[in-house]
């Protein structure tokens, strides 16, 4: 009998809890004869004057030690069992990426026009003012559209500008804008009828007053956009939602880039930033150098067929996405600027050069 329970009481730990379990049950006069047996047990002791130990009163029947054995053994079981057992793995969220864009000097010249000392919407003088930048709605459907399944929609775009909202009659970019438009036209050439402007953010006359505001004002603006889409009424519900901001140079953009760069890193993959200048104002083109804000890339470009190059380089478009940018910029340039010696195609010739999109006897090298 003693040899039987040292098996029952010694071997696992269930079987040892199913022994505290009995030991538990003893009163306190059993629990002192039984001491000295369970501390022999328990240090693995010899079968020396076992009979001295054996309390007919206090152990269970053969039966009923065997209960608790098959008890341990279950509990055991299931205690193995919890450990082995690992969820299987989530199946996972296709990543969509949400293009968040400036407006003036980014999607549309600003002309660099002044209206009290301040510019009005931005400070490019190489664009007249209202031509969009070849390209440019080609570039952010290439980056909606990426590595999207065929049944999974792209998702719109965001505007993150500094137009005051107090001037929404005048300014506002509703359905029948023309920008509005050209994204819808981009989109429904690739069979994304419904893709195009989504929620539209707006700075104030603040803003206007006093330019040094417009950076934080549209990081604001972005928190809000983030919050949305977070919450249960969010564009992106049901996916893993990326951004890319596409800002200028000219009036803070970068700054509102860092600031989205410090505070959601792991949920920005790129800022890209249009270099502009006004030749009025400035002597040269300044220049700047492609860096990285918490390992997220920050890109300056001069034409959308550069920015493309650059986002493939970074793995965020194809080589083919790229090549149908060039295509629509050489399309779009050529019906805006038929002088092929203007600045505008000096610099967009460089880009393509760049790219390695076209052999060196086609025109664009003459």
């Amino acid at each position: 009998m003693l040899g039987f329970l040292s098996s029952v009481f010694t071997t696992t730990p269930a079987f040892r809890e199913a022994r505290c379990k009995v030991w538990r049950g003893c009163t306190y006069s059993r629990r002192e004869r039984l001491r000295p047996l369970v501390k022999t047990l328990d240090s693995g002791g010899g079968n020396r004057n076992h009979d001295t130990y054996v309390d007919s009163d206090f152990f269970l029947s053969r039966e009923e030690v065997m209960g608790i054995e098959k008890e341990a053994k279950v509990a055991e079981e299931d205690k193995q069992g919890i450990e082995s057992f690992k969820e299987p793995p989530a199946p996972s969220k296709p990543e969509r990426i949400q293009v968040i864009t400036d407006i003036d000097d980014t999607v549309k010249s600003s002309g660099g026009l002044r209206v009290a000392g301040q510019y009005l919407g931005g400070i490019d003088s190489q664009y007249k003012r209202g031509d969009c930048y070849p390209g440019v709605f080609q570039f952010a459907l290439e980056i909606a559209t990426s590595g999207l399944p065929e049944d999974v929609e792209p998702l719109p775009m965001a505007v993150l500008t500094a137009r005051a909202r107090e001037l929404k009659f005048a300014l506002a970019l509703e359905e029948h804008h023309p920008i509005c438009r050209k994204y819808r036209y981009c989109g429904m050439e690739r069979g994304f009828d419904d893709w195009g402007i989504g929620p539209v953010l707006y700075g104030s006359v603040k803003e206007w007053l006093f330019q040094s505001k417009k950076g934080v004002r549209k990081f604001r603006n972005f928190q809000l956009l983030h919050n949305y889409n977070a919450s249960n009424c969010g564009v992106g519900i049901g996916c893993q939602t990326k951004y890319i901001y596409v800002g200028d140079t000219g009036e803070l953009d970068l700054h509102a880039g860092k600031l989205m760069l410090q505070k959601y890193p792991s949920e920005m993959k790129a800022v890209f930033l249009h270099v502009v200048y006004n030749e009025r104002d400035d002597p040269a083109l300044k220049s700047y150098e492609d860096t990285h804000v918490k390992n997220v890339p920050v890109l300056f470009f001069r034409t959308y067929v550069g920015a493309a190059r650059k986002a493939v380089e970074h793995g965020i478009i194809s080589e083919a996405a790229m090549r149908r940018v060039a295509a629509k910029a050489l399309k779009e340039l050529l019906r805006i600027e038929p002088d092929h010696s203007s600045s505008k195609w000096v610099d967009l010739r460089k880009d393509i050069k760049d790219s390695d999109l076209v052999p060196r006897r086609h025109w664009l090298w003459k």
